[in-house]
C-alpha cells in the first residue's frame, strides 16, 4: 500500500510548512523547498500541458484522494483565452482513478493555433487547481519561435533554481526535456537534498508512481509545468532499460504525452510540425537499440520500425529546419591521440559507447543521407552528457577533404547539448576545478567539429528559431543553495544552409586561457613524455619562476630533478618516476600563472 500525501488535514499541512515534514512516498523527513502546494488542495502537484498541436493540447493534474482505494473521481476542466476565464473557449470533464494513479489527461481540442491559453480543473467539492499556461503550435507561415531544452534533473542533486528561471521567462514558446526527467537512485557524491529515510531504486509501477510524486513536491519544477506546454522523454534513470514496462507507465501517467499506440506504453517516439518554421523529431535511442542488424557486427540504435518512421518524417518535412531529439549525443566524442590512462575511461576510440558513439553505422547512413540530398538544416538536441557541448555534425571530422575544422564547411547539420538542470558535471565527479580547463583542452583538440565546451556550470539551453538563422543561449544558474543567479554563459548560430556553426569563436581551445596577458610558457616538450619534458619561460625574471606539478584529481607531485638553464628560461623536469598518466605544471611568475598538461606514456 502506497503512502498518500496526507495533507488533507490542517495539523499536517501546518507541519508541512513550519518543518518541512510531509510523510508521501514512505518518506518522513523533507530536505529544504520540497512541500505539497496546498493553497490548491487537492491538486497537491499542480497542473502541466504538453504535445501541443495547432489545434488541441493535453492538459494534466493530479487529484489527491482521501486513500489508495478511493472510488474515481470526476473532474472538470475549462480553458479560456484570458487570466480569469472570462472568455472559456473549451471545457469538459473526466475522471481520475487508482488505474492510472488518480491522474488525468485530457486533450483540449478545436483550438485556434499559435495562441496562449489558460486552463484549470475543478474537484467535486468546488476546489480549483492553479491556474496554467498554455500555448498551441502555429500553423503555415511562421516567422519566430523560442525553445527551452532541458536534461538531467535529479532533486537529490541540487536545488531546481533553472526551472525556478525558466518558469519567470515570459518569452519560451515550448519546453523540451530530453530525459533524465527523475532519477531512480541517489548518487552518493550528489546529497544535496535528501530525504530521510533516503530513497530506494523503484522497482514496481507504484514505487515509479511515488517517485514523480516525489518530484513535483518542488514547488520551481511545478511553475515550469505549469507555464509552457513541455515535450518530454525518458532516459535511463525514468525508466529500467532491460524491463522499461513499469517505469514507462508511471512516466506516461504523470507526463502529458501523445500515445502513438495507448497498447504500448513504451513506444513515445513522436513528431510536431511548427508551422513552416521547424518539424520536430523525437527519437528514442533507449528502448530500441540493439534489435536488428545493419550491417556485418553492427546494430541499430533505432531499430528497424523507428528508423523508417524518422526517415519518412524527416523526408515528408517541408520546414526550414529540422529538429531532432535524442537522449545521448549524436556527433561524436573521440578519443583517438589521448593515450590510455587511468583517469580517463574509454571505449575504444571513443570516451564512451553508450551514445550513437557505439552505432557508428547507424549514424554514417543517417549522415549519408543528409549529405547526398544537401539537407542540412538539421539540429540534433540532445542531453545526458552533464557538460554544454556545441557540435558540428561531420561525417568524419578528421578527413579534411570533407569537413574543415576551421570553417564548419561539409557538416551536415548541429548539435546542440544543453548542460544538465542539476546532475554532477565534472566537478562533481571529482576532477579538481583548477584542472578543468586542462580536460577541455584534451577533449578539443581530440574533437576538430567540437565548436564549444563547458563543464561546470548547470542550468538549461534556448533556440531563438528563425527563418535566416537558429541561435542557441546556454543559461546558468547554481544548484547548491537556493539562489535566483542566472547568467547566460554562450550564445552560437546556425545559418540558414550552412549546415554549421558560424565560427564567432574558436573551434579549438589554444593554449589554457592564462591570467597573464600573453602567453610566456611554451609548449611542453616531448608530449607525450618519457624521462624528462622541458619548457621555455619568457620573463622578466625566468629563474624565480614557480613550477608545481599535479596529476588529473589536482594533488600535487613532488619534483625530483628540475634543472634550469643558464638565466633560468628553460626549465627540465625528470619524469621518469611517474606513472603513465595525465600531469599538469602549473608556472606564475610576476607576470601572472599558466598551466601546462602533459602525458606521461
Amino acid at each position: 500500500m502506497r503512502n498518500l500525501l496526507p495533507l488533507l488535514h490542517p495539523a499536517l499541512v501546518l507541519a508541512c510548512f513550519v518543518f518541512s515534514w510531509c510523510p508521501v512516498s514512505g518518506q518522513t523527513q523533507y530536505p529544504p523547498r520540497l512541500y505539497g502546494d496546498t493553497a490548491n488542495a487537492p491538486f497537491y502537484h499542480g497542473v502541466a500541458s504538453g504535445d501541443p498541436l495547432p489545434n488541441a493540447v493535453l492538459l494534466w493534474t493530479r487529484v489527491t484522494p482521501d486513500s489508495a482505494t478511493a472510488a474515481p473521481i470526476s473532474l472538470t476542466w475549462e480553458l479560456a483565452t484570458d487570466t480569469g476565464f472570462a472568455n472559456v473557449v473549451a471545457n469538459g470533464t473526466g475522471t481520475a482513478s487508482a488505474a492510472r494513479d488518480f491522474t488525468l489527461t485530457v486533450d483540449a481540442t478545436g483550438l485556434t493555433p499559435n495562441t496562449v491559453y489558460y486552463y484549470r480543473f475543478e474537484s467535486p467539492n468546488g476546489a480549483t487547481s492553479r491556474r496554467g499556461r498554455t500555448q498551441t503550435a502555429p500553423q503555415g507561415s511562421t516567422d519566430s519561435m523560442k525553445v527551452a531544452v532541458l536534461s538531467c534533473s535529479s532533486v537529490y542533486s541540487g536545488y531546481f533554481n533553472g526551472y525556478a528561471r525558466l518558469a519567470e521567462r515570459k518569452d519560451i514558446n515550448l519546453v523540451i526535456h530530453m530525459g533524465d526527467y527523475l532519477y531512480d537512485f541517489v548518487d552518493p557524491n550528489e546529497q544535496v537534498r535528501v530525504p530521510s529515510p533516503a530513497p530506494i531504486g523503484p522497482r514496481t509501477v507504484d514505487e515509479w508512481r511515488d517517485r514523480h510524486e516525489y518530484y513535483l513536491l518542488d514547488p520551481d519544477l511545478r511553475d515550469a509545468r505549469a507555464q509552457f506546454p513541455w515535450v518530454t522523454f525518458w532516459d535511463n534513470h525514468d525508466v529500467n532499460q532491460s524491463t522499461p514496462l513499469n517505469g514507462s507507465i508511471a512516466f506516461t501517467e504523470w507526463v502529458p504525452i501523445r500515445m502513438a499506440d495507448t497498447t504500448q506504453p513504451t513506444r513515445i517516439y513522436r513528431a510536431f510540425q511548427y508551422g513552416d518554421l521547424f518539424d520536430l523529431h523525437m527519437l528514442d535511442i533507449l528502448l530500441f537499440r540493439d534489435r536488428d542488424t545493419i550491417a556485418p557486427g553492427e546494430t541499430s540504435i533505432l531499430g528497424t520500425v523507428q528508423h523508417n518512421w524518422f526517415i519518412n518524417s524527416w523526408l515528408a518535412s517541408t520546414t526550414k529546419w529540422n529538429l531532432l531529439g535524442s537522449q545521448k549525443m549524436v556527433g561524436g566524442w573521440y578519443a583517438r591521440g589521448v593515450p590510455q590512462i587511468p583517469q580517463i575511461p574509454r571505449d575504444g576510440d571513443f570516451f564512451s559507447t553508450n551514445s550513437w558513439d557505439g552505432y557508428v553505422e547507424d549514424r554514417r547512413r543517417l549522415f549519408n543521407l543528409f549529405d547526398s540530398l544537401d539537407r542540412r538544416n538539421n539540429m540534433f538536441i540532445s542531453g545526458d552528457a552533464h557538460m554544454s557541448l556545441a557540435l558540428d555534425l561531420a561525417i568524419d571530422p578528421f578527413d579534411s577533404l570533407q569537413y574543415s575544422a576551421l570553417t564548419g564547411a561539409g557538416a551536415v547539420g548541429t548539435e546542440f547539448l544543453p548542460t544538465s538542470v542539476t546532475r554532477g558535471n565534472f566537478d562533481e565527479m571529482g576532477i579538481s576545478v583548477g584542472l578543468v580547463p586542462a580536460a577541455v583542452e584534451i577533449s578539443l583538440n581530440a574533437n576538430p567539429h567540437h565548436v564549444f565546451m563547458e563543464v561546470v556550470q548547470h542550468g538549461y539551453g534556448v533556440l531563438s528559431i528563425n527563418k535566416d538563422s537558429i541561435t542557441a543561449e546556454y543559461w546558468y544558474s547554481p544548484i547548491l543553495t537556493e539562489t535566483t543567479t542566472e547568467t547566460l554563459g554562450q550564445s552560437l548560430v546556425m545559418e540558414d544552409g550552412a549546415g554549421h556553426w558560424k565560427r564567432n569563436l574558436p573551434t579549438s581551445v589554444a593554449p589554457i586561457i592564462s591570467t597573464a596577458p600573453t602567453e610566456f610558457v611554451s609548449l611542453i616538450r616531448p608530449n607525450p613524455a618519457n624521462d624528462w619534458i622541458e619548457f621555455d619561460i619568457e620573463s622578466q625574471n625566468p629563474a624565480a619562476a614557480q613550477v608545481k606539478m599535479f596529476n588529473i584529481a589536482g594533488k600535487v607531485i613532488k619534483l625530483t630533478d628540475v634543472r634550469k638553464s643558464a638565466g633560468g628560461s628553460t626549465y627540465r623536469i625528470y619524469t621518469g618516476n611517474l606513472q603513465p598518466a595525465i600531469y599538469i605544471i602549473q608556472v606564475v611568475t610576476a607576470e601572472g600563472a599558466m598551466i601546462r598538461q602533459f602525458v606521461k606514456q
